[in-house]
C-alpha cells in the first residue's frame, strides 16, 4: 500500500524558499545557515500569528515574508512564545479584576434585571398581539371583499 506525500503548508514554504533560493542568489547564501530549520521556521511563524490573536488570518505573501525573514536574520529565536493575547484597542491585556458586592447591592442588581426582563417579555408579548390583530383585520378585510364580489349585481345576470 502506497502511501501519498501530503501537501501541507509546512510543505508549501519549504517550495516557497527551495524556489526563492534557486532564484536569488542572497537569499540562499541565508538559507543555507547553519542553525536554521524549516521546524524552527514554522515555529516562528506560529508565534508570530499568535501574536496576532487567537483567530488570524494571513495571506501567503505574510506567511512567507515571515520564512524569509525567519533566514535572513541571524537573532531570532523560534522557541515557543509566551504571550497573553491583546484585544483591539487596548494597549496592555487586559486584567481580572474582582469585584465585591454588599447583599444589598447584590438585590438592586437582582431586582433590576428582574424589571428588565419583565419589560422584554411585556415588550414581546405586545408585539405577538399587535401582529395577531393585523394578521385578524387582513383576514376580516378579505371577507369583506368576498361577499361584495358576491353580492355585487350585474348587468349581465338577467340575460
Amino acid at each position: 500500500m502506497a502511501t501519498e506525500a501530503k501537501n501541507t503548508a509546512k510543505d508549501a514554504i519549504k517550495a516557497y524558499l527551495d524556489g526563492r533560493a534557486a532564484t536569488d542568489e542572497l537569499f540562499a547564501v541565508s538559507y543555507a545557515k547553519e542553525g536554521k530549520s524549516l521546524d524552527e521556521c514554522w515555529r516562528y511563524i506560529i508565534n508570530q500569528a499568535k501574536k496576532r490573536g487567537s483567530a488570524v488570518c494571513m495571506t501567503d505573501e505574510e506567511v512567507f515574508g515571515l520564512a524569509v525573514h525567519y533566514y535572513d536574520e541571524d537573532d531570532i529565536d523560534a522557541k515557543e512564545l509566551k504571550f497573553t493575547p491583546v484585544r483591539a484597542g487596548q494597549s496592555e491585556p487586559a486584567k481580572a479584576t474582582t469585584v465585591k458586592l454588599t447583599e444589598k447591592e447584590k438585590a438592586e442588581a437582582r431586582e433590576a434585571a428582574r424589571l428588565a426582563y419583565e419589560r422584554q417579555c411585556l415588550k414581546e408579548e405586545a408585539e405577538k398581539a399587535s401582529k395577531r390583530k393585523k394578521a385578524e383585520a387582513e383576514r376580516k378585510a378579505e371577507q369583506r371583499k368576498k361577499i361584495e364580489e358576491q353580492a355585487a349585481p350585474s348587468l349581465f345576470d338577467d340575460l
